[in-house]
């Protein structure tokens, strides 16, 4: 039998309607933070612009100071680390596999270093696949209540023509 590929998001499932509700709630309320949090990111991607620029010492060290607090504070608003750890790991399963088993222990951690560099210069990514994430999550619960607001609907036409 033919493994399932793991996609890029996961699917949301719903048990029950009060658990689509919490889910439809809670992604809309999460989906306000995640645009503030991707706003810090894009702020962190000016900072590191300017830092390339011939800035004075003292500018420099101010503006790595912000850069790592705004890098921080947006993963912190706008989520996103969950993602950032999962690709790491997988980041670092294809290295293991890449070499021989010599090497293979130093390409797996160059593999993760790599891909934490990444997290840490480009938040914005894993920042924007989070909200991606969670309006995926908002439109599943709009799907599953949509659906149960129809089935309940038709199953009270049926009760109300059998009496």
């Amino acid at each position: 039998m033919a493994e399932k590929k793991e996609g890029m998001f996961e699917e949301a499932s719903f048990s029950d309607f009060a658990n689509a509700m919490a889910v439809k709630e809670q992604s809309t309320a999460k989906l306000k933070r995640i645009k503030i949090g991707m706003i810090i990111a894009a702020i962190s991607l000016i900072i590191v612009g300017i830092l390339n620029l011939n800035v004075p010492n003292w500018l420099e060290d101010v503006l790595i100071c912000l850069f790592i607090i705004s890098v921080i504070a947006a993963y912190i608003v706008g989520g996103g680390l969950k993602t950032v750890i999962r690709w790491s790991m997988k980041i670092g399963k294809f290295c293991w596999f890449l070499a021989p088993f010599p090497a293979d222990l130093v390409v797996l951690l160059i593999g993760i270093i790599v891909s934490l560099v990444c997290f840490i210069f480009f938040p914005i990514v894993f920042v924007f696949m989070n909200y991606l994430q969670t309006k995926k999550d908002l439109k599943a619960a709009e799907n599953f209540l949509k659906y149960y607001e129809q089935a309940q609907s038709s199953s009270n036409v049926e009760n109300s023509t059998e009496a």
